[in-house]
C-alpha cells in the first residue's frame, strides 16, 4: 500500500458491509466481528507502521482519508478504526524491543490509549506500580493491549506523566459504555489495579506530546505533536460521518412524500432543496479546513520542515474544531427537516446524527476553549500550559 488513494480504494468495497452492520454494532456495544475481520484483512491497521516493521509507512492524510471514507458508512466504525491505527503510532514511540513485543506476528496491536492522567504510577526499583481508571478506552473490546496515563510523583514532590503499556492480564474492562451515540465504540473503561510494569514499557508522556520518542527508521509522523495529530484523527470520522449524512438524506428526499398533502414530493419543494445545497457546501468546508490542517502540519513536521511553537498550532486546534461544528450543524439542519420517521431506529440519519452529536462532545472539540485559545493568541497574550496545543 502506497498512499492515501490505495488506502480508500481497499476500503471503499467495504462500507455496503460495514453500514449493514451499523446496527448490530450499536446493539452490542462494540464492533461487528465481521467488520473487525474486514478491516484486519484491508490492512487498516499497518497504515502508520513502518516498512521496517512490515507496515506501509503511511502519512497523515491516509488517516484522515480513511476516517472520511469509513465514516460515510458508519461512524463509529470509522471512529474506532482512526484511533487503533494512531496509537499504532503512539507505540511506536516506545523503545525497540517492547514495540516489537507488542505486534508480535500480527504486526501491529490493538490498543486504546487513556491520555487523560486518571491513575497512579509509583516508581518502584524494577519500574513502576500502576493503578488507576481511565475513561474512554475507545478500542478496548478488541484489545491486545492498552496505554494509560499515569501520574508520578517524585521524592521532593515533583509531579511528571508517563505513558504506561500494560500487556493483557494486567488490565481489566468496566463495562460502563452505555450513551445515546457512538455505542458502537465499546469505549468502556480501562482498570489497573496495582500492576507492575517495567520501566522500559513507559515513555514520558511529554516527549510522546511532541513526538519525541524511540522510532526505528522509516515510523511515519516521527517528530509530529500528538494533539494536532489527534484532533484529525477524531474529526474525520465526525466529518465523513456528516457525509453518510446528506447522503442518507438526500435518498430520502427521492422517495418521500409529505404528511397531510395530495402526493408532494420532497424533493420537489425549493425548501428541501436550499438545506441540501447548504449542507453540502458545509460538508465541503469542513473537508477543506482538514485538508489544509494535514498539508500545514506536512510542511512543519515533514521532510525540511522545522515544527511549530505551540501558539502557532492554535489555527490547527480551531480549524478542526470548526469542521466538525460545521458538519454537525449540517446535519442537523438536514434531520431538522427530514420528518418524524427519520427517528425510528432502523433510519441510518438518527444514527448518524447521534453519532456526530456524541463525538463532537470530545474535549479536543469544545468549541469555546478552543476559541479562547486562539483568541488569546491573536491577542497576543499566549496560550496557557493547559490548551490542547
Amino acid at each position: 500500500m502506497r498512499d492515501a488513494e490505495e488506502l480508500v480504494a481497499r476500503v471503499e468495497p467495504l462500507l455496503p458491509t460495514i453500514a449493514a452492520n451499523a446496527a448490530e454494532g450499536e446493539r452490542r456495544r462494540r464492533l461487528p466481528d465481521e467488520t473487525l475481520a474486514l478491516l484486519r484483512d484491508a490492512e487498516v491497521f499497518r497504515a502508520l507502521v513502518s516498512p521496517e516493521r512490515g507496515g506501509h509507512g503511511l502519512g497523515l492524510d491516509s488517516v484522515v482519508a480513511l476516517g472520511l471514507t469509513l465514516g460515510r458508512a458508519d461512524t463509529a466504525t470509522a471512529w474506532v478504526t482512526t484511533f487503533l491505527v494512531m496509537h499504532n503510532w503512539l507505540l511506536s514511540m516506545f523503545p525497540a524491543a517492547v514495540v516489537d513485543d507488542a505486534f508480535g506476528d500480527r504486526g501491529y496491536a490493538l490498543a486504546p490509549a487513556a491520555l487523560s492522567p486518571t491513575g497512579t504510577a509509583t516508581p518502584v526499583p524494577d519500574g513502576y506500580r500502576v493503578s488507576g481508571r481511565w475513561s474512554w478506552g475507545t478500542g478496548v473490546m478488541h484489545a491486545d493491549a492498552a496505554l494509560v496515563t499515569g501520574v508520578v510523583t517524585g521524592d521532593d514532590g515533583a509531579l511528571d506523566l508517563r505513558m504506561v503499556l500494560v500487556l493483557p492480564g494486567e488490565f481489566d474492562v468496566d463495562d460502563v459504555w452505555h450513551t445515546d451515540g457512538m455505542r458502537a465504540t465499546g469505549s468502556n473503561d480501562v482498570v489497573c489495579r496495582d500492576v507492575l510494569v517495567p520501566a522500559e514499557r513507559t515513555v514520558s508522556f511529554v516527549d510522546l506530546a511532541e513526538g519525541r520518542g524511540h522510532p526505528v527508521a522509516g515510523t511515519p509522523l516521527a517528530g509530529y505533536p500528538l494533539v494536532p495529530v489527534l484532533c484529525l484523527t477524531a474529526a474525520a470520522p465526525l466529518v465523513g460521518g456528516a457525509g453518510g449524512a446528506f447522503e442518507a438524506y438526500r435518498a430520502r428526499l427521492s422517495e418521500r412524500v409529505l404528511a397531510y398533502t395530495l402526493g408532494d414530493r420532497q424533493a420537489e419543494k425549493p425548501s428541501a432543496q436550499i438545506r441540501l445545497a447548504r449542507a453540502d457546501v458545509d460538508l465541503q468546508a469542513a473537508r477543506l479546513l482538514l485538508d489544509d490542517c494535514v498539508r500545514r502540519l506536512d510542511r512543519a513536521y515533514g521532510p525540511g520542515g522545522h515544527g511549530m511553537a505551540r501558539a502557532d498550532r492554535s489555527p490547527l486546534r480551531q480549524a478542526t474544531v470548526t469542521a466538525v461544528h460545521t458538519a454537525k450543524r449540517a446535519v442537523a439542519s438536514l434531520c431538522d427537516a427530514a420528518g418524524g420517521s427519520v427517528h425510528l431506529l432502523d433510519q441510518p440519519l438518527q444514527r448518524f446524527q447521534r453519532d456526530l452529536n456524541t463525538g463532537a462532545g470530545h474535549a479536543v472539540f469544545d468549541e469555546d476553549r478552543a476559541a479562547e485559545t486562539r483568541g488569546r493568541v491573536l491577542v497576543g497574550l499566549g496560550p496557557g500550559p493547559t490548551d490542547l496545543l
